[in-house]
């Protein structure tokens, strides 16, 4: 099947102007001046009209199978549903485990991933979690990643009082399997690593960079943002050659860095653009504290503010091009994901039509359109 997108102002993510594009199947087949040229059978033809269209979103820190659990067996947040992903024009989502992998497993987050490939969007995961030894499928983390369809790399929590306080030659022993097992795979071989608010917050990473031979691009330290201690510290992780992924949703109340303010630091301080990236913790819990500290509730992370911190990027000063690309091109480099991050010709058809306020008017992934007129077309068998 071919579908003929026309007149639309391409942002992929560089400006491109005004271009069509041409999707065959899951791919796109070309893009430029193509209206008056292209004659093929069943070929279907929207005009956009001079819409933005852009990459779809890449979210690389989802709770795909639920999180939370830390208030209880109760407190466990659901899965995420394939319609609420594409409603926020997110088309590639990286799934991992959180506090909670004991009552969940990378087995159960395993089908989850491929269920959301055969729904409609493209999905992936990182074995391991909080717990060390790592959780895993095949007893290691290194045949998880060489082994396993969509598994890239692995997850791992330091500097938390959830976290497994390895020593320093355990963490070197995980990121060399990654590293190892995704050289042999053609994957990142990457490890999230959670960071929380203790003191040694990224202590560890610092002592890899300077005394092993991994490469600082190995480790993804996310939640940055949490804390502004913590983040001053990423920062000159990042100065240093390190990547940062900053999470959406922190409150500036309990001293985070709210995602706006922590790109405009890292610009500030000349951070390399290839070196940040922005993700949800979809599905992740969210506590709620009262005056006194005590907990009160807890809510869910949701992917909304991906493309809301887009908008608010643009409405700074920032380029569409740039807000762009912590969700887009930035990811999938990072990730090694095939195809994805960028409009291209024989890339994946993922793509957000967006109008001139950047509202989302449509998604599309693997070359169908699953969200319009405010409605998600693609839904999970049991929703």
């Amino acid at each position: 099947m071919f579908t003929l997108l026309k007149n639309a102002r391409l942002y992929a993510p560089e400006s491109l102007g005004v271009a069509d594009i041409l999707i065959a199947g899951k791919k796109i087949a070309a893009i430029g001046k193509l209206a008056d040229s292209v004659q093929l059978p069943d070929l279907s033809v929207t005009d956009l009209d001079g819409r933005i269209v852009t990459p779809g979103l890449i979210d690389q820190h989802v709770h795909l199978i639920g999180g939370g659990g830390e208030a209880g067996f109760s407190s466990r947040t659901p899965e995420i549903q394939v319609s609420t992903i594409v409603k926020h024009g997110v088309t590639s989502v990286l799934g991992l485990l959180g506090t909670d992998s004991d009552t969940r497993q990378p087995a159960t987050l395993f089908a989850k991933t491929q269920a959301l490939n055969e729904e409609g969007i493209s999905a992936w995961m990182l074995t391991g979690g909080y717990n060390f030894p790592s959780p895993t499928m095949t007893g290691t983390v290194r045949n998880d990643i060489l082994y396993t369809e969509h598994c890239i790399g692995a997850k791992l929590a330091i500097s938390d009082h959830r976290a497994p306080h390895i020593s320093y030659e355990e963490l070197i022993r995980l990121a060399s399997d990654c590293r190892i097992a995704g050289m042999l795979s053609g994957k990142s071989g990457t490890m999230t690593i959670h960071l929380g608010n203790a003191p040694s917050r990224l202590d560890l990473l610092f002592r890899a960079s300077k005394e092993s031979a991994i490469p600082p691009q190995q480790f993804i330290p996310t939640h940055t943002n949490r804390h502004k201690d913590l983040f001053e510290h990423a920062l000159i992780w990042a100065e240093q050659g390190g990547r940062i992924d900053i999470t959406t949703g922190f409150a500036t109340g309990n001293q985070a860095v709210n995602t706006l303010n922590a790109l405009i630091a890292a610009r500030e301080k000349g951070i390399a653009e290839e070196s940040i990236a922005v993700s949800s913790d979809a599905q992740g819990s969210k506590p709620v504290f009262n005056e006194r500290g005590e907990l009160s509730g807890i809510g869910v992370a949701e992917q909304n503010e991906l493309l809301e911190i887009i908008q608010e990027q643009v409405k700074y000063g920032y380029t569409l091009s740039e807000a762009l690309k912590p969700v887009t091109s930035t990811v999938a480099n990072w990730l090694k994901l095939p195809g994805k991050g960028q409009i291209q010709t024989g890339y994946d058809a993922d793509l957000l039509v967006l109008d001139d306020e950047l509202t989302l008017q449509q998604t599309w992934a693997k070359g169908q359109c699953v969200f319009r007129d405010k409605k998600s077309l693609i839904h999970g068998m049991f929703e």
